[in-house]
């Protein structure tokens, strides 16, 4: 396949079992097994193309590894290993009625070059079987148009009647026997699954999911899980030491031969002899005493222990305050700072505005701008077609790399840029804050004892308090839009909520913006809170109205998709945006609780 995909674009938009539409026709990338072994043949190694971070590796990834896919930029001997799909052919070259066939063996009704041409993939046919759990084959023809009734043997095509934008204009036809089936009612039809991954061509035998008929170009084809981390900062230097390259097998080593300073100095000699470790990194980590390196090891370990998503969001909160409260600078000692990388996260003090007041109540803010930020984004599974149920399993992406056996490896990328966090100031003197209208009584009364939702609405947990940010949240990505050169769907939202015996419960939000390459954007986000106060006024100034009002602002609150009063004209960002799927938001909520 000719045509090029952004790593961006692989991970978060297409990735293994995706269909690619190209001038040759519709073609399927193949599996993560497939694009390691391409590496492999581009004379590369999978860890040339490591994204090394530690706290995502371990915590979410249970010790999974993440790589960059190479583009042209970095390889130019790389190309995307793909597949021609689906396998059948329409051929509407004949005038009585069209021919739908196996590609491979060409049109029946065709002779010569005809019947040549009819065996390109730029002839496919635009409908495929897809279910739940990511499975995916071409339409059984055949089976589907005899649903109940005796299927015809030997039956290598089929002939399509009608035409028009209306499935149910279409008739599919068994040249055989003459039974036929409008395109609408095959749409409707449901049948047990096949179990076929056509990315690694491997069957399961145990689905017991439906499948159905999809548009090959439809967007619920394939709906990719992608997992964004954010890369905080650890509490000393040598953290960022130990979390480098080659490291982790020094890690695992030392749980097996025992955490004694003779085992860590051999071990790391034998990865400076290999070259997995820099002998210059070496030397960084042998300055600090061993008592000191085995304290940071032990640290670093339970920080990066296996976490759900919503106690690795805690985690992240945490490192935000901590840094919002004393500033973090671009490298905290001159063992941090790596030639060609730029700083992965930085604070400046000095920047920080505290006690800004926007509304009504005594709600004191604190804008924090953080002017380099490091995100990580993996694409860890994916699912197929609309699902309601969250125990469905979703389709894994990981292959496998023989220098690293047993070790799952990722498609992800990493991108440098800036954000700004929000909080209440902890200075203030009504910081306590929890929304208390009717509206967010509402609201804990439908998710109070919920089930984890599906996805990634398990980062936080949700409640009237936390509705109410992720709702001002999209207000202010709105606001920044306008006030801004952004456009709203290029910057990204994290909301955060944690509970502790000391503070209560809290909520907080990060605004970001970040691009591949170099070191990311140019200040044009965080420049912009000495101006926050303009952001706010333009955030609630058309809260209490909208287009879509009274529909809108009388909306009941869903218990289902969980929205109360929000839609597109007010609320809603684009999905790129919003972590939640446009999910718990309510105008209503906020307007009551307004700051």
């Amino acid at each position: 396949m000719s045509q090029g995909i952004r790593p961006t674009q692989y991970v978060t938009t297409f990735g293994p079992g995706s269909i690619v539409e190209t001038p040759d026709g519709p073609f399927l990338l193949k599996s993560v097994d497939s694009v390691l072994d391409e590496i492999r043949r581009s004379q590369s190694r999978p860890s040339d193309f490591a994204i090394n971070d530690m706290r995502l590796q371990r915590g979410l990834l249970k010790g999974g590894r993440v790589f960059k896919i190479p583009d042209e930029a970095v390889s130019e001997r790389f190309t995307h290993p793909t597949r021609a799909f689906p396998t059948w052919n329409l051929c509407v070259k004949h005038r009585d009625s069209n021919i739908i066939h196996r590609r491979l063996s060409g049109c029946p009704r065709c002779t010569g070059a005809d019947r040549e041409e009819s065996t390109k993939p730029k002839y496919a046919i635009r409908f495929v079987s897809a279910c739940p759990r990511g499975h995916l084959s071409d339409v059984d023809w055949s089976f589907v148009v005899h649903m109940g009734r005796t299927l015809c043997p030997r039956v290598e095509y089929l002939l399509w009647h009608g035409t028009g934008s209306s499935l149910s204009s279409i008739e599919i036809e068994c040249p055989s026997c003459h039974t036929r089936k409008t395109l609408g009612e095959i749409y409707q039809l449901k049948q047990r699954c096949g179990g076929y991954f056509p990315e690694r061509d491997h069957r399961e035998d145990d689905c017991d999911q439906q499948a159905v008929v999809v548009q090959r170009g439809s967007t619920q084809l394939r709906i990719p899980e992608v997992i964004t981390s954010l890369t905080i900062p650890p509490a000393r230097p040598i953290h960022n030491i130990l979390q480098r390259e080659g490291f982790s097998s020094i890690f695992t080593s030392l749980r097996r031969f025992g955490p004694t300073e003779e085992n860590f100095r051999g071990l790391l000699e034998d990865n400076v002899r290999s070259r997995l470790i820099p002998a210059r990194t070496a030397e960084e980590i042998l300055r600090y005493p061993w008592s000191e390196t085995l304290e940071a090891m032990e640290e670093l370990e339970e920080s990066v222990r296996e976490k759900t998503m919503l106690e690795y969001l805690i985690q992240e909160h945490r490192a935000l305050e901590h840094a919002a409260d004393t500033g973090y600078p671009p490298y905290p000692s001159e063992a941090e700072r790596r030639i060609g990388e730029p700083p992965r996260f930085q604070v400046n003090q000095v920047e920080i505005r505290t006690g800004l007041r926007v509304g009504r109540q005594q709600l004191l803010f604190r804008i924090v701008p953080i002017e380099r930020l490091r995100t990580v984004l993996v694409q860890k599974s994916y699912r197929r077609v609309e699902f309601d149920d969250p125990n469905i399993p979703s389709a894994l992406v990981a292959g496998s790399d023989p220098d690293y056996p047993g070790v799952p490896w990722y498609p992800g990328v990493d991108h440098f840029g800036e954000g700004i966090y929000i909080d209440l100031d902890p200075t203030g003197s009504n910081q306590d804050f929890y929304p208390s209208s009717p509206r967010a009584q509402e609201w804990d009364r439908i998710l109070a004892g919920n089930a984890l939702p599906r996805g990634d609405d398990s980062l936080v947990e949700w409640n009237a308090l936390s509705v109410w940010w992720h709702t001002l949240s999209h207000r202010l990505i709105n606001a920044l839009a306008i006030h801004s050169g952004y456009s709203s769907s290029a910057i990204r939202e994290r909301v955060y909520m944690t509970r502790d015996d000391r503070r209560g419960t809290r909520g907080s939000l990060i605004l970001y913006t970040t691009q591949a390459g170099g070191d990311g954007t140019m200040g044009g986000l965080t420049s912009l809170v000495p101006q926050f106060e303009e952001i706010f006024r333009l955030a609630f100034e058309t809260v209490d109205n909208c287009s879509n009002d009274p529909l809108c602002g009388d909306a009941d609150l869903d218990s289902r998709l969980h929205l109360g009063s929000a839609c597109y004209s007010c609320l809603m960002v684009s999905e790129t945006s919003c972590e939640h799927m446009n999910g718990y938001l309510d105008r209503k909520l906020l307007l009551e609780n307004h700051p």
